[in-house]
């Protein structure tokens, strides 16, 4: 006699009765025997070949001949996700599980997930799963939305190819209040726009069709209620998936971190433990051990995953430790090559203001230093006693080194020369001699070429090229990779200049045309409206090449020396005081300025600080920051290497307009750059009162 579920006969008058028969007298038969096959045998007729399957005819076959109750109680400790897969198996599973009989089954499954919220009014048990477990699109059925795209207001996962067709950003005229229509945000260019569900449009457009005034206001009385408690919901909704979010996040995380112990435990068996233990501790140059993609997986480590990984991991750590090895190597010279320089820098403040010493690296490359600094064991530390016998012979290195570059220098004059007249080491000091730097593309003259911070500067495309010691020292002997030569047209032009100002550039030198104090004015620059375009040498000679278009001979024409009158000459000299003060800000500042008393670059803003620690011998007690900046320039210089910065930019002289002068020269300024709340205006328009003010004495 087939047997009834108790439960479902107290409901039959509500609810189908599902009868599943099953024979409990009846003796199974037994498994056939297996039948050995031989060649040329042939099966029986009428048998038949079984084949497993999975589905109604698989393991699941016998489940829906069971009890409900039993079915029931099973399901009911299962998860929703569960259910979900469950009733999408067989015909059978999902008749039973999608009636309103199971519901309490859905519930129960529902209350093993913490925190989840109640399902909501408008959506049945199966529907509030398949919402929160089904990672496809709800429209295609084919793209797979993650659950953090989920919305929860419109109950559903969309795709971003099917939110053009489902949701709509400017309605149609659908006689719908859309402050009750479920919406999407959707990112535009400047701002998120709202995107309203189509189907909901459509559905209360047919709604409302025939209402009249009364009926439609409890409509959106009651629709307006139903939005409401459906915010609330969905936000709910959002809080705890991000909760599950997080907590998934957190567990993976803590599966990882077992992988990565266990795997380290196993490492340092192999001895490893050392190299571990510094790459966890400093390293952060190097891969990371917990970052290996072997090692970085939420999957705990077994015996036979282990055996799979171990061998390219035991090759990372050998690659891992040789890297160690050249890192140590790097770090050892580039803290012993700043020792070298702290001992250039003890020499220098011995030495003259502008004297020309050789860059680090030109001394570090020398047997008697190299030796030091290279095959010193790298664990132990090297100190300037460690350099004392080397630098006895610091002062003849330092000639010879100065001696080998003029010949070199001259060397590129005379295979670039134009003039045809005897090259010999007195042409470099001569005022019309210009060499050219690749990298910054600038006419320099000497001895400035002799400091040139782009002669000893490792570029970016250089490093595989430069020797890997030069590479640690973060510096190259000069012009190591060759990017100064003889400039032959900017020389050229400078000898035209000179000669058309009165002056012979056959024999001034430089240091004779800086005391001539002289400044040059460029005529097709110079503008009635704007005033006249002023600079020194050697700007000039760059400023030409804005004029690459005239004809050499019409440079005579082009520079020359301006006729100044007195109160022309005082605003030059207040543009120029003004653009040379540190107090303007300007970037140029940062590394143009040597401590007069130890010859060594500093920074304009921490300059005070320098005399306070480093010469606080020099300075009385009460000195004051009014009286630094005052004395700025007693106890600092301008760096040779200074002239080719934007300081020494040709300045704009208009008597007339002196205010705008004034600004012109400070609009490239940091600190007023963008004329903040009228600064700007504020300093040119104080400025020009004090050149009025100067104006009238002169007069």
């Amino acid at each position: 006699m087939p047997r009834r579920s108790e439960r479902l006969n107290k409901t039959k008058a509500e609810q189908p009765v599902y009868i599943i028969e099953s024979d409990d007298d009846a003796t199974p038969d037994p498994p056939p025997k297996k039948v050995r096959k031989t060649i040329g045998s042939k099966p029986d007729a009428g048998s038949t070949k079984s084949k497993w399957t999975r589905g109604k005819r698989g393991k699941l076959e016998q489940m829906t001949e069971m009890p409900l109750d039993i079915l029931f109680e099973i399901f009911a400790q299962l998860a929703p996700y569960d259910l979900l897969n469950l009733s999408r198996t067989s015909k059978a599973l999902r008749n039973i599980l999608m009636h309103r009989s199971s519901t309490y089954v859905w519930k129960s499954a529902r209350s093993h997930i913490v925190g989840l919220p109640e399902c909501p009014s408008d959506l049945s048990e199966p529907q509030y799963a398949n919402l929160i477990y089904y990672p496809y699109c709800h429209f295609c059925l084919k793209t797979q939305v993650p659950s953090q795209a989920i919305n929860w207001t419109t109950r559903s996962r969309c795709c971003k190819k099917c939110i053009l067709e489902n949701f709509v950003t400017a309605p149609e005229p659908y006689e719908v209040p859309l402050s009750i229509v479920p919406s999407i945000d959707l990112p535009g260019k400047r701002c998120t726009l709202p995107a309203y569900c189509l189907r909901t449009l459509r559905r209360y457009r047919t709604e409302i069709q025939g209402l009249e005034s009364t009926a439609l206001d409890e409509w959106y009385l009651a629709r307006r209620s139903e939005y409401e408690a459906r915010l609330k919901h969905a936000s709910r909704c959002e809080a705890w998936n991000r909760s599950r979010t997080e907590e998934r996040s957190n567990e993976l995380e803590n599966i990882r971190q077992r992988r990565y112990e266990a795997i380290k435990e196993r490492l340092s068996l192999l001895g490893w433990g050392e190299e571990i233990a510094r790459l966890e501790r400093d390293d952060w140059r190097l891969e990371q051990l917990s970052d290996h993609k072997l090692v970085k997986q939420p999957k705990d480590l077994t015996d036979r995953i282990w055996r799979n990984i171990m061998q390219p991991l035991v090759d990372f750590m050998e690659r891992t430790k040789a890297r160690h090895l050249v890192l140590d190597r790097t770090d050892a010279i580039r803290k012993r090559g700043h020792v070298l320089s702290q001992i250039l820098n003890d020499y220098a403040a011995s030495q003259p203001l502008h004297a020309i010493l050789p860059p680090v690296a030109d001394i570090a490359i020398l047997p008697s230093f190299r030796t030091i600094v290279e095959n010193t064991p790298y664990k132990d530390k090297v100190l300037k006693s460690h350099f004392e016998q080397a630098m006895n012979e610091l002062p003849s290195i330092v000639s010879t080194w100065r001696k080998s570059k003029d010949e070199e220098l001259t060397a590129m004059i005379r295979g670039g020369s134009e003039t045809g007249t005897e090259v010999t080491e007195a042409t470099l000091l001569l005022a019309a001699t210009f060499f050219r730097c690749s990298y910054c593309a600038r006419e320099i003259s000497y001895p400035r070429i002799l400091v040139h911070a782009c002669t000893t500067r490792i570029g970016f495309y250089d490093v595989e090229k430069v020797d890997p010691y030069f590479d640690d020292l973060t510096s190259r002997p000069w012009n190591d990779g060759h990017v100064v030569s003889f400039d032959p047209l900017a020389s050229r032009r400078a000898r035209l200049i000179l000669r058309s100002c009165g002056l012979s550039p056959e024999t001034l030198t430089s240091d004779q045309l800086n005391t001539l104090d002289l400044r040059f004015e460029c005529r097709k620059c110079t503008e009635p409206e704007k005033g006249r375009l002023i600079m020194r040498w050697p700007r000039v000679i760059s400023h030409m090449a804005r004029h690459k278009e005239l004809p050499e001979e019409d440079l005579t024409d082009l520079i020359q020396l301006p006729d100044f009158r007195d109160d022309e000459a005082l605003l030059c000299d207040m543009l120029e005081d003004a653009r040379m003060s540190p107090l303007s800000g300007h970037p140029a500042h940062r590394y143009s300025w040597i401590c007069i008393g130890c010859k060594r670059r500093i920074p304009w803003h921490g300059s005070l600080d320098h005399l306070k620690e480093q010469h606080s011998d020099a300075i009385p007690d009460e000195y004051t920051e009014e009286e630094y900046i005052h004395h700025f320039d007693r106890y600092f210089a301008l760096h040779l290497d200074a002239t080719g910065t934007s300081l020494f930019e040709p300045l704009r002289v208009d008597v007339t307009n002196p205010a705008q002068s004034f600004r012109e020269a400070f609009s490239s300024f940091h600190m007023l750059s963008g004329n903040t709340n009228g600064y700007l205006d504020s300093i040119s328009q104080q400025l020009a009162q004090v050149f009025f003010a100067g104006q009238k004495s002169i007069g």
